[in-house]
């Protein structure tokens, strides 16, 4: 069974649905590191061996999937960008969009730019998660 193609109002829909996907994952993300980086701080020091390597791996687990979470709707945002702006080209109404404006390397290198940044703010926080608890607690007052 083949299905039809995607309207013009289908299309531009589907782009804002998946952009705001992408935007809650992110926000996700942001969300479950700032919470590592809280218990690192507030807990870091008293937190036996055994208890850190599970919330390590835990931490390391989630980042993981929702880092690919970000980077596959990243992938479907580009992708549609890039047919919006080929229909755009063929004379449909939808050129107003400012995704048209963007350089298609752009669009095709976002899931490697924000896959890249949260790698980076991967690694940072667990370097301050294992910095942390080597600071004294008379440093914070």
């Amino acid at each position: 069974m083949e299905m039809e193609p995607l309207t013009n109002y289908e299309l531009v829909f589907l782009f804002k649905e998946v952009t705001r996907l992408a935007s809650d994952f992110f926000m996700t993300y942001i969300s479950i590191v700032v919470g590592f980086l809280a218990i690192g701080l507030f807990f870091g020091q008293t937190l036996p061996r055994s208890l850190t390597a599970i919330v390590v791996g835990l931490y390391s687990v989630i980042s993981l999937s929702t880092v690919l979470s970000v980077m596959g709707e990243f992938q479907a945002m580009g992708s549609l960008a890039l047919q919006i702006r080929a229909r755009a080209a063929q004379g449909a109404d939808i050129e107003w969009l400012p995704i048209n404006s963007a350089p298609s390397w752009v669009l095709e290198s976002l899931p490697v730019y924000f896959g890249l940044v949260l790698a980076v703010v991967f690694i940072c926080s667990i370097f301050f998660f294992f910095r942390v608890q080597h600071l004294d607690p008379k440093d914070f007052r």
